[in-house]
């Protein structure tokens, strides 16, 4: 074999292998990936993304809008005209797996280009942040309760002092603002310290 043709060969050689590991790689990853064309069609998608959506096979999704799942349709031509026009992309989006119920997650979406520069691909990476989003919806309604709950509430540090009240329990104490009472003691409102003392010392010992 001359020397020329075995250098392209091993050549070629490695650069199959490499294929092969980055296509691995991307089909293994624990973050959904999508490939889409110029259009905005869905050209692959690894087993990350199909599970994330719903649990679509592959070939059901071949062709459809790379953000097909949005609620949001007017959204997702904004998302991918930008990715054309800026080169990417990266922010929430909103949607709908496939049995209807709701998904959110972080898009980086970028523009791969070849070589000579021009566009080839369009690649689109998914996070799903569903039960962050979930979670956070929980906490600020729970917050809204709390801040709007007719009782007076206090949260304090394990000193006993004080590092959050509502309304309600400014109205009761007569404070004209939180901040005349966050970082004071509970002390400084009861009118017995050894009370307050003592159901501190329970809540310590009971929680």
């Amino acid at each position: 074999m001359p020397m020329t043709t075995a250098i392209d060969y091993f050549k070629h050689t490695r650069l199959l292998d490499e294929l092969r590991i980055k296509s691995s790689a991307i089909a293994s990853a624990v973050n959904g990936i999508a490939f889409a064309d110029l259009e905005g069609r869905v050209t692959y998608g690894n087993q990350a993304a199909l599970h994330m959506i719903g649990g679509y096979a592959l070939e059901e999704i071949l062709g459809w809008s790379v953000l097909a799942f949005a609620d949001s349709q007017e959204e997702a031509a904004r998302i991918f005209a930008e990715v054309l026009d800026v080169g990417n992309w990266v922010g929430e989006v909103a949607g709908r797996r496939k049995d209807g119920s709701m998904i959110v997650v972080h898009l980086s979406a970028s523009l791969v280009r070849g070589e000579d520069g021009e566009p080839l691909c369009t690649l689109c990476s998914f996070i799903d942040i569903t039960q962050t989003r979930n979670a956070l919806e929980e906490l600020r309604l729970k917050e809204q309760a709390i801040a709007s709950s007719i009782n007076a509430i206090a949260f304090g540090d394990l000193t006993g002092r004080i590092t959050y009240v509502n309304e309600a329990f400014l109205r009761l104490w007569g404070g004209d603002d939180a901040s005349d009472a966050i970082g004071r003691t509970v002390f400084t409102f009861a009118q017995s310290e050894q009370d307050i003392e003592r159901i501190l010392r329970d809540v310590f010992a009971q929680g």
